[in-house]
């Protein structure tokens, strides 16, 4: 997908703090439980889990998505359902301000003090699966994620260096 383009600095941030990123979310009120039966091995009566597998959300994914509305909603954030970002919107020294959104009712600009881009993956999109992970790979039966076409993510993409920019 990134045709070998990652971030070497990302890809390093995402490992080395993902301990501190587990924290920030206990902090924000997720609910984590030991995963026991995830990974854990039981050996003399000591349970050895391995590296990056010793806490999970309770329920696991669908008790974190449930904890994260939750959170959410208690801080006023406003989700909006059946809106597809269509492209952002920036100020004349290039700052991202804001987004223009597509929804039931039309087209409207959003502005925003941070713009969040969040679209799922490409699993429901056989076409793409064949193009980034390669055959047969097309052919894979996937349930539960119809909506996950990468479409959303393709006009991205071009945004990618100014992202970075930003987070820096």
């Amino acid at each position: 997908m990134t045709q070998g383009g990652i971030d070497p600095d990302l890809g390093e941030l995402l490992v080395s703090r993902s301990f501190d990123t587990a924290c920030w979310m206990v902090r924000q009120g997720i609910r984590m439980e030991a995963a026991v039966s995830l990974a854990a091995i039981e050996f003399d009566g000591v349970v050895k889990w391995p590296s990056g597998a010793v806490v999970r959300a309770v329920d696991e994914g669908v008790g974190l998505s449930r904890m994260w509305f939750e959170i959410a909603s208690r801080r006023g954030v406003v989700l909006r359902y059946q809106t597809g970002a269509q492209r952002l919107v920036q100020d004349s020294s290039g700052r991202i301000t804001g987004v223009i959104v597509r929804d039931p009712d039309g087209i409207s600009q959003l502005n925003a003090g941070s713009v969040v881009l969040a679209c799922g993956g490409f699993e429901a999109n056989p076409e793409w699966r064949a193009r980034y992970l390669q055959r047969p790979w097309d052919m894979a039966k996937v349930r539960g994620t119809a909506y996950n076409t990468g479409m959303d993510c393709e006009w991205r993409w071009n945004w990618a260096p100014c992202l970075r920019a930003v987070e820096r």
